[in-house]
């Protein structure tokens, strides 16, 4: 029993998201590049860090690694080039990076971008605001948002349990009802939105990789590129026709920037409530190895290999991240 056991390790996979400060971040997707650098060495130094190519090889022998953990870094930021890829290189810790192939065009701005630049900045919109989303008419009541509000605000994030404005209200609500759609629909109804609140400048800025920068990101080999579909929808509320195209053109696309074979997949969001029975076997077919989904827990040779689970790692500084490490691992 104790060969046994010393055989079947359990694996822990990582999602982070951006590595950079921000001045707001109401989805909680940063962490503070000083701070990135204090877990890889964390991870370093008492864990094994390994690829997810080498997790799916020690996952079909049967022999995951003692204390054996990946790092993953989703949706495809240009922070994960300019911050994350020399802290990972420096540390010598592997990565993976799933990228949404759409926001690698000029005019694409992520969805949480465009919402935030929208709502939770200084303003005076039109007091009532009304518009129609996925066939359902919306209407929020929003006033002035005063940059001392702003300010006062900065701090806030979807976990808080109030909203301080009706602008946070508005937000929250926009969030659930955009990401159900595919990328046209959620386009217009961006631009829509954009001219009922008089607003028609982007967020300035880009924020998103390039195609240049996705395969300078591959250079090197120790950052493996996955893909995380075209447009970042929640598949479920898809066609099965519209997520199959999300899936097989993300793995086109990210195959001929970085000129080899895309093997691995994260659902957008994630959860069990965001993809469904076709996504995963339609992942599958697509020729993937392995995919990751964004729920809670330990990665064994027991587990489905297109439904891996991941831990969220928030902006923790190492002693944070260790307890949490330990609470994880059991």
């Amino acid at each position: 029993m104790n060969v046994l056991r010393a055989l079947q390790g359990r694996a822990m996979i990582l999602t982070y998201h951006r590595v950079t400060e921000l001045a707001r971040d109401p989805q909680l997707l940063a962490v503070a590049p000083s701070r990135f650098s204090e877990h890889l060495e964390l991870l370093r130094r008492e864990w094994r860090p390994i690829g997810l190519r080498e997790l799916a090889q020690a996952l079909a022998s049967g022999r995951v690694p003692r204390r054996a953990v990946c790092v993953t870094l989703d949706d495809g930021y240009r922070d994960n080039l300019i911050n994350a890829k020399p802290l990972l290189e420096r540390a010598g810790v592997p990565a993976t990076v799933f990228v949404a192939s759409g926001a690698l065009d000029d005019d694409v701005v992520a969805l949480s971008d465009e919402i935030e630049a929208l709502l939770l900045l200084p303003g005076e919109p039109p007091e009532r605001v009304r518009v129609t989303i996925g066939n359902v008419e919306q209407e929020w009541t929003l006033g002035n948002y005063t940059a001392s509000q702003e300010a006062r605000d900065r701090g806030w994030n979807v976990l808080d349990p109030h909203d301080p404005s009706p602008r946070h209200s508005a937000y929250r609500a926009l969030h659930a009802q955009l990401h159900r759609l595919g990328g046209a629909a959620r386009r217009s109804a961006i631009a829509t939105l954009r001219e009922a609140l008089g607003v028609s400048a982007k967020p300035p800025g880009r924020r998103m990789l390039t195609e240049q920068e996705v395969a300078a990101l591959a250079a090197g080999g120790s950052i493996e590129i996955g893909a995380h579909s075209v447009n970042h929808p929640k598949m479920r509320f898809l066609s099965e026709a519209e997520q199959d195209r999300e899936i097989r053109e993300s793995k086109r696309r990210l195959e001929s920037i970085v000129g080899a074979k895309v093997s691995s997949f994260a659902y957008p969001y994630g959860t069990r409530e965001d993809y469904d029975e076709r996504t995963v076997a339609l992942v599958q077919k697509a020729g993937f190895e392995l995919a990751c989904s964004n729920f809670e827990g330990l990665t064994t040779p027991r587990s489905p290999l297109y439904e891996l689970p991941r831990f969220v790692v928030r902006d923790w500084d190492a002693d944070g991240l260790a307890k949490h490490l330990r609470g994880w691992s059991g």
